[in-house]
């Protein structure tokens, strides 16, 4: 084997653990993206009246979110929405509760839920002031809880769309 063809074997070489390295970061990087999405997004409480009874003691707005297993568009909302950076923020100083309809039913209706997921937001009395039947857009919901936060309300022909 000559010289020429041995060096232009080794750049080969080279190449393909310089690409099986790279493959390895992108792999990884993956592997931690999916993971990091896994977790739980938001502190929630075990159930509506717990969150309703830390934010009534704390003075906190309260973040409910009603949905079943079985809906596709609450998977959509866990995965998509409640993780994001904007939405995490705007959550801290809030209590969340999770309401399964097929679990809590009661609380569905009186929270005249009628389409999964529906979002509402709670301020600090309990009184809602802002709702969301569908998936919410993150921005949406993360200006909905800030306002909720400082004690704004959404403007009532906003409020009125939802």
């Amino acid at each position: 084997m000559s010289a020429g063809r041995a060096r232009r074997g080794v750049a080969w070489l080279r190449a393909g653990w310089a690409a099986c390295g790279a493959a390895l970061l992108v792999v990884l990087a993956w592997s931690a993206a999916i993971g990091r999405s896994s977790r739980p997004t938001l502190d929630w409480q075990p159930d509506l009246p717990a969150a309703l009874r830390l934010a009534g003691a704390a003075r906190l707005p309260v973040l409910v979110v009603f949905g079943a297993d079985w809906c596709p568009g609450c998977g959509e909302l866990e995965r998509r929405v409640l993780p994001t950076a904007r939405v995490r923020r705007a959550a801290r100083g809030v209590a969340c509760a999770k309401v399964d309809v097929d679990r809590d039913a009661e609380a569905a209706r009186r929270h005249l839920v009628d389409r999964l997921p529906t979002v509402l937001v709670l301020d600090a009395g309990g009184e809602e002031v802002w709702r969301h039947a569908g998936v919410p857009r993150a921005d949406d919901l993360a200006s909905a809880l800030e306002r909720a936060r400082t004690g704004h309300r959404a403007p009532p022909d906003a409020a009125a769309a939802r």
